[in-house]
């Protein structure tokens, strides 16, 4: 009888683990302070394709409610806007709050940016005017410990 308590206990406490699991919030790693870095992937029908690094820093989370610094590498220096949006079951639904540094064409600005999170792989795609999609896979850092990959700091004058 003791043995078959056990064995029921056991399963219970095993279905209750499962269960458990299953409900955790896939975004759970998107939290404040955290780095992701990445490379953003051109839509494949450009013919010019250049990837580029990115990162994504988490600059507040607050349950389903997000602001993110995106900084992408580009040869003309880099693009860094801020991001404001929520994340729902791992999916990402956000939007450009501000232009920080770079020069950004207005449908840029304006598209919803989306994507998905689980656990510590983030991937983020925007759409122009042209139906063209940028897509950014992107890695959790937790190596990271700068602001210098996101916006390039001043170099003092005279030098």
């Amino acid at each position: 009888m003791t043995r078959s308590l056990c064995l029921v206990l056991a399963v219970l406490l095993a279905s209750a683990l499962v269960r458990a699991e299953e409900k955790k919030d896939p975004a759970e790693e998107l939290q404040k302070d955290t780095i992701w870095s990445g490379q953003t992937e051109p839509d494949p029908r450009l013919v010019d394709r250049k990837v580029k690094p990115a990162r994504f820093r988490v600059l507040s989370r607050d349950e389903q409610k997000f602001t993110a610094r995106y900084t992408l590498r580009t040869g003309k220096g880099p693009l860094v806007l801020e991001l404001e949006g929520v994340t729902k079951n791992g999916q990402i639904s956000a939007k450009v709050s501000k232009v920080i540094q770079g020069a950004v064409t207005q449908d840029v600005t304006d598209a919803e940016w989306t994507g998905r999170v689980k656990g510590k792989e983030l991937v983020l795609q925007h759409t122009d005017r042209k139906h063209m999609t940028d897509t950014t896979h992107f890695k959790l850092d937790r190596e990271a410990k700068s602001d210098s990959d996101d916006v390039p700091q001043e170099k003092p004058k005279g030098k």
